[in-house]
């Protein structure tokens, strides 16, 4: 979430909430809990707490409807089979990402490449076993 798009949903909060009282901190408070995640999921929050009848909607209620929101996203989704050949922290490393992305709503794709970027010397040891050695002959 951008702060463009905190003080926007302040605004949508206002718009369902009536009574709810919004300062000039309210966005910078959804801002400081909601901006690891999108704004379309807090947008999403504010209305699932607006169908429960709650009558007033904070930002921290915000952000545990955006959690709930998540959860049910990985809850619900297939068991996720990481590519063969990574090592241990290669596997945490893809199931973390992995996972962040169905929270925001991408699905997995067990064809789509894993990228070593985080550990450049594993991906230049990858590279030279991959590479063919060059002749002597060819300098």
């Amino acid at each position: 979430m951008t702060p463009t798009e905190s003080v926007a949903l302040a605004r949508y909060i206002r718009a369902h909430f009536p009574q709810q009282p919004i300062d000039e901190f309210t966005a910078e408070a959804l801002l400081e809990l909601l901006q690891p995640y999108p704004a379309t999921d807090a947008r999403a929050a504010v209305l699932a707490i607006a169908d429960r009848g709650a009558h007033w909607c904070s930002p921290t209620d915000v952000r545990a409807e955006v959690r709930r929101i998540r959860a049910k996203r990985i809850e619900e989704h297939p068991p996720l089979v990481p590519p063969p050949g990574l090592d241990d922290a290669e596997e945490r490393h893809w199931l973390a990402g992995a996972t962040r992305r169905i929270g925001d709503g991408e699905t997995y794709d067990s064809d789509a490449p894993y990228e070593l970027v985080h550990d450049a010397p594993r991906v230049r040891e990858l590279l030279a076993a991959a590479t063919p050695p060059v002749p002597d002959d060819a300098a």
